[in-house]
């Protein structure tokens, strides 16, 4: 998933150079105590391409209602395995997951991106045994971890079947011309748009993108796997443009992040061509982990070098929103 966002932004730069882009990861650091680690404070909703989509940590769901034919418990499980095989998943048998007491079965499917770096989809069917010809509900979990996992967030799927914290949803809801950042109102510049749920990318003033956690550990743990998707494309080619994409500067520096001092890690990519009269670009990449005003962020701000910079931050517009160099 962090992976697909890296090449999008390569590949934004190419393609559009009147646009200057710019990528968000995620990260943490912090030390205040937070309170606003409950599933309705942590859980993010928007919708991408006509769908709802949640996020809450390392999680994104999504899901839809499907019909099957026949008594539910005779055929589903066959239903799903034909689903599973048909899509390519790597473990097409229908499991039970004991933490959660509602009926249901999953399968997964899981690709391994590097060592210690894994991307992991896992399908839910919920059914009624009460009603057993009405539609399932399908929910697909999506998640990267250092292993192989099936875990999901229980806490989570439960809400968003639910529907218990819908008003909470609609202050949380992403992907307006205004949200609401841990407490803050942001209202967006015309030239921003949400890339994805959590994301936004500004052409010439910055890119950030950020998730919140139930602890500050959960938070660490993926600014580190984040980071090290980075890695896969560390002298990557780019053949069409006769282009190379290199990790020139890794560096631990202090930062004002939302007024705090923070530590982040810095993480400088070189955008190179070879023999064209292309100007190389640098794209400069924050992780940062932290908790603010009661919540464990992980946020990851980016900008290419040559985006126009405020004078007082001499950082792009969108990102001095957020952090300032010390």
């Amino acid at each position: 998933m962090y992976l697909r966002f890296y090449i999008e932004q390569i590949n934004y730069y190419i393609y559009m150079k009147n646009f200057t882009f710019l990528f968000a990861l995620l990260s943490f650091i912090g030390t205040a105590t937070a309170q606003n680690t409950n599933i309705e404070s942590r859980l993010y909703y928007q919708k991408l391409d006509n769908v709802a989509t949640y996020g809450a940590g390392k999680y994104q769901l999504r899901y839809t209602d499907v019909e099957v034919d026949g008594v539910i418990t005779k055929n589903l499980p066959k239903f799903i395995r034909g689903f599973a095989h048909d899509k390519g998943f790597t473990d097409s048998i229908p499991k039970i997951n004991p933490k959660l007491n509602i009926s249901h079965y999953y399968v997964s499917t899981h690709e391994k991106v590097k060592d210690g770096l894994w991307n992991n989809n896992i399908c839910y069917f919920i059914y009624d045994k009460k009603q057993l010809q009405k539609p399932i509900r399908m929910v697909l979990l999506k998640s990267t971890t250092a292993a192989k996992s099936n875990a999901i967030d229980e806490e989570m799927l439960k809400a968003v079947m639910s529907g218990k914290y819908q008003k909470d949803l609609e202050k949380n809801a992403l992907g307006g011309k205004e949200f609401d950042f841990l407490g803050r109102k942001i209202t967006l510049d015309d030239e921003c748009f949400w890339g994805d749920l959590g994301l936004v990318r500004c052409p010439t003033k910055g890119e950030m993108n950020w998730s919140l956690y139930r602890t500050l550990a959960e938070a660490q743990e993926s600014v580190f796997l984040q980071a090290k998707s980075g890695e896969v494309l560390d002298a990557m080619e780019i053949p069409e443009k006769d282009a190379t994409f290199n990790r020139v500067g890794d560096r631990e520096i202090e930062l004002i992040f939302e007024g705090n001092p923070t530590k982040a890690r810095e993480i400088t990519y070189l955008l190179h061509y070879q023999k064209s009269q292309d100007i190389d670009k640098k794209l400069i990449v924050y992780y940062i982990a932290t908790t603010v005003r009661g919540y464990h962020i992980a946020c990851v701000l980016s900008y290419w070098d040559d985006s126009p910079k405020l004078p007082n931050t001499q950082l792009p517009a969108f990102i001095s929103e957020f952090m300032q160099l010390k």
